[in-house]
């Protein structure tokens, strides 16, 4: 109704249909912003409209109950039938069966986009603790004057890891900037949540961080662990 009578009470206006040869209709009461074709619509013009007034020969007939669903439906056209034993009722389901229906494409494409996630966390892991793996080996013989100079095992940790650190940081401004950007073009198979939810975001940054640290510590360890002797004759 913002639509149509943007800032009025529409309580007893009428409107006309697209055929002009039908009655005017009365406004008698406004529902909520529904989704009545996809999940992923924007909100759209609806009526209801009596069914004395515009029948159809097939009705779908939606039940609240505060008991188990599955158990009313299956008490359901039982029931029906003792009101009018001639009307047909069939494709009875829950709500959770009804949505495990619509929303199978979605599951679906989410399921295999969060395969691909998984696969994408690990290579980047490895690939992060390859590159650390590397550095730390092309510096083993700076590591060794380091703690021959007195530098302990911790300070050696936190100097690997926080170079590590530094580089997933610059990443993961670079990924949450472009994600940003990205949002409109998932915002269609998204329910129930926005494209730019906070905890989202927070969650897969943190994860993200975690794997980098663990692939940044494993190298810092090891390290840490040179033997200046050792390190020193490598060149």
């Amino acid at each position: 109704m913002r639509q149509y009578w943007p800032g009025q009470d529409p309580i007893g206006r009428r409107i006309q249909m697209r055929n002009e040869k039908a009655p005017a209709m009365e406004v008698v009461g406004v529902a909520h912003d529904g989704k009545y074709r996809t999940l992923g619509e924007d909100p759209r013009p609806f009526l209801f409209v009596p069914l004395l007034q515009d029948y159809d020969g097939s009705a779908t007939l939606i039940v609240r109950t505060g008991d188990s669903p599955a158990t009313v439906a299956a008490a359901l056209p039982g029931r029906l039938a003792t009101l009018e034993a001639r009307v047909p009722v069939f494709d009875v389901k829950t709500m959770d069966e009804h949505l495990r229906f619509a929303l199978l494409p979605a599951r679906l494409a989410a399921s295999v986009l969060g395969l691909f996630g998984i696969v994408a966390l690990l290579l980047a892991g490895l690939g992060l603790y390859g590159v650390m793996s590397y550095l730390v080996s092309q510096r083993s013989r700076e590591m060794g004057i380091r703690i021959a100079l007195g530098a302990r095992p911790g300070d050696v940790v936190r100097l690997v890891v926080g170079q590590g650190m530094r580089l997933t940081v610059l990443g993961a401004v670079g990924g949450l900037v472009s994600a940003f950007g990205l949002t409109r073009l998932v915002a269609g198979f998204l329910y129930g949540i926005s494209p730019t939810d906070p905890w989202t975001f927070a969650a897969v940054t943190l994860v993200l961080a975690g794997v980098a640290l663990l692939a940044c510590l494993l190298p810092a360890r090891r390290a840490a662990a040179v033997d200046p002797n050792v390190a020193l004759r490598f060149e």
